[in-house]
């Protein structure tokens, strides 16, 4: 399960998102959709422990998680969609890669 609450994240003047709650059970399935520049890859990137945000309180599976770092022993992977696959690598080898490196 993921819950999240009074999660707030802004760039200088900026405010992405403020005071968000969610929670999501396990099993269930969300879509994040809207138009671009509305923090849907920030509020990701979030939960991935890939940025941190300005305060709030996330659980996922019962550990609580300090959002306002990034948190290198995250819980989420994220495989972006873009271009940023290495080409000398099969798909396995990208997706395996930042865990063999991090993890061994």
């Amino acid at each position: 399960m993921l819950k999240i609450e009074n999660l707030t994240k802004s760039y200088e003047n900026k405010v992405v998102f403020k005071k968000l709650n969610l929670e999501i059970n396990d099993g269930e399935v969300l879509s994040i959709v809207g138009p671009s520049g509305i923090g849907k890859t920030t509020l990701l990137k979030i939960i991935a422990g890939l940025c941190g945000a300005d305060s709030g309180k996330m659980v996922i599976d019962g550990q609580k998680i300090n959002v306002t770092e990034k948190n290198q022993n995250a819980l989420i992977g994220v495989i972006f969609q873009d271009f940023n696959l290495f080409p000398q690598y099969t798909l396995l080898g990208n997706i395996t890669l930042a865990p063999r490196i991090v993890k061994n």
